[in-house]
């Protein structure tokens, strides 16, 4: 969704085009399907609602499986059962020899660790098999609010519903906040809830402040919600992204908030600038209930926040867009440098950087820490020797 330049393809090179392989085969029994890597979520949602049938999937339909899956994953299920990857099966991948093997806990189960999070090191991951959740349809929807209630949410109700020591693992919320040189700030609350009960109780403090526009919370299937961020998202946009992860902290969600409000003000007067900062719950439940994965988090540092940032530029033929992009990018990394320092400050920094969301100048593998990037090396020596994957496919975040 965010890859940045060179991730999925080259120059002077030749580019692996996976979008032909739309397998989606529910098995017989409904409890799990095989997704051909080439599928996107709204395709995937759409085929099993037809059998009033979910998965743990991303949250915009236009987002293709692989590379979420492949990079950990957070999704709207993430309470319930963890990253995405933590779903997984089963990856059939074709490994630099040309070999293809499928990677599951009982066969080439080092590889299949080393996927749940190891990116595009490995190999060509062709297939995922994901277990199935019974019931299609949901609640929730988006809301709008002033930026006058922002510290009702972030100084009350967004710590609250991530600390709440009964957290509600049906319950999943992106905090977002919005702006573009045509409008000003906005507070928008995707609000999900994984089964089709009506107003949880869960979300009674995001409901509480005044709607800015009416909201689109209802029952609906997940397609339907998949496609409503999806229409939200920056399209023909050249996005700069960065982000962050800490502990619940009021103090520290604002000072990055302040940070890219000021930062958004100073480069207004870049064409088609836009700007979208969220806060996104890693509950206890989510934590608890990861696999055997490489991301490098335990339980019990949980829960945790990932902060996100996404400033977009519209390039045109009459504008310096490369160096606008520049700039962008150059603002980001002393938002991500300031609040990395103030959250070691108040003893809130987490270093695990979420890769979907990465910056390229960002080391998302690093921050698996020590032991588990030794375990993706010796991997990446067992099933790709010459270095294939390290050497020939430059884009992604690499091993070595």
């Amino acid at each position: 969704m965010y890859s940045g330049v060179g991730s999925a393809n080259i120059e002077d090179g030749i580019t692996i085009d996976l979008s032909r392989l739309k397998e989606i085969t529910p098995a017989a029994d409904r409890r799990h399907v095989r997704v051909g890597a080439g599928n996107l979520w709204g395709e995937v949602y759409s085929r099993l609602e037809s059998l009033d049938l979910a998965l743990s999937g991303g949250s915009a339909s236009g987002v293709g499986a692989g590379g979420l899956t492949l990079g950990g994953g957070l999704s709207t299920f993430s309470p319930r059962s963890g990253f995405v990857c933590d779903t997984v099966l089963n990856y059939e991948v074709v490994l630099a020899s040309g070999a293809i093997v499928n990677a599951n806990a009982n066969s080439h189960s080092d590889l299949f660790r080393a996927l749940k999070g190891g990116s595009n090191n490995f190999g060509v991951v062709t297939r995922f098999d994901y277990p199935t959740v019974e019931g299609s349809f949901h609640w929730g929807g988006t809301t709008i609010h002033s930026i006058s209630h922002r510290s009702s949410f972030l100084d009350s109700a967004f710590i609250d519903f991530v600390t709440d020591p009964n957290y509600d693992p049906y319950s999943n919320l992106i905090h977002n906040y919005d702006w573009s040189a045509n409008t000003s700030w906005l507070i928008i609350n995707n609000i999900h809830y994984t089964n089709a009960t009506p107003y949880p109780d869960a979300f009674d403090k995001f409901l509480e402040p005044p709607l800015l526009f009416n909201s689109s919370l209802r029952t609906a299937p997940v397609s339907s919600f998949a496609d409503e961020v999806d229409r939200s998202d920056t399209s023909g946009k050249l996005n700069n992204p960065a982000t962050l992860t800490v502990r619940p902290d009021s103090t520290t969600l604002n000072r990055f908030l302040d940070l890219n409000m000021a930062a958004a003000e100073s480069l207004k007067a870049i064409q088609g600038l836009s700007w979208n900062v969220l806060f996104q719950p890693l509950s206890s439940s989510m934590l608890t209930n990861k696999g055997p994965n490489v991301l490098g988090i335990d339980a019990s540092e949980s829960p945790l926040v990932n902060l996100f940032v996404a400033a977009g530029i519209v390039p045109s033929a009459d504008s310096d867009w490369q160096a606008d992009f520049d700039t962008v990018r150059e603002a980001l990394k002393s938002i991500i440098a300031e609040a990395t320092t103030e959250a070691k400050r108040l003893n809130v920094w987490h270093p695990f950087i979420y890769l979907p969301y990465a910056a390229a100048w960002q080391d998302p593998i690093e921050s698996y820490g020590r032991e588990d990037v030794a375990f993706l090396r010796r991997v990446s020596r067992r099933y790709d020797p010459r270095g294939v994957f390290q050497r020939l496919v430059p884009g992604g975040f690499k091993l070595w």
